[in-house]
């Protein structure tokens, strides 16, 4: 015997409607969570130049204990992180200020891609590792909140 459709019994086509419509309203829920507010994105910018304060300090101190040392490999690298750093307090200036800070996130993404390569050549130590995660998690929670293709 073929059960008909719509069932007869309106509860049971009511759950099965609710079954197929919830898993995209909160598919939608969760998308708008994901939406940051200009206090968060501040927050997570202020928690950047924290963060690549303190990294600079570890990779230049690993650096100088690499097999990169007392080259211009060692310099440019270090470099780079004074770069980094001072990209992310100046776009966390120019946040507060209510002017663009893209400019200073996309130096920082492109800074960010060169260290990758610096950690790719040369072994540094897991607490240099760790912390340089920290930094490229929060560059890529706000490439995000900025609509930064790729990321």
């Amino acid at each position: 015997m073929e059960t008909p459709w719509p069932p007869k019994n309106h509860y049971v086509f009511v759950v099965i409607l609710v079954a197929l419509i919830l898993p995209f309203l909160s598919a939608y829920r969760v998308t708008a969570q994901d939406r940051l507010n200009d206090k968060d994105i501040e927050q997570r910018m202020k928690n950047l130049s924290s963060h690549t304060r303190k990294f600079r300090s570890m990779f230049n101190s690993a650096l100088s204990k690499s097999t990169i040392r007392k080259t211009g490999q060692e310099n440019d690298a270090k470099i780079l992180a004074e770069n980094l750093e001072n990209n992310s307090k100046n776009m966390l200036d120019s946040f507060k200020k209510g002017t663009k800070a893209d400019p200073y996130l996309l130096n920082c993404l492109d800074t960010a891609g060169k260290i990758d390569g610096v950690f790719k050549s040369t072994q540094l130590d897991a607490d240099t590792i760790a912390q340089w995660q920290r930094v490229q998690s929060q560059l890529k929670d706000l490439a995000r909140a900025f609509h930064v293709p790729g990321y």
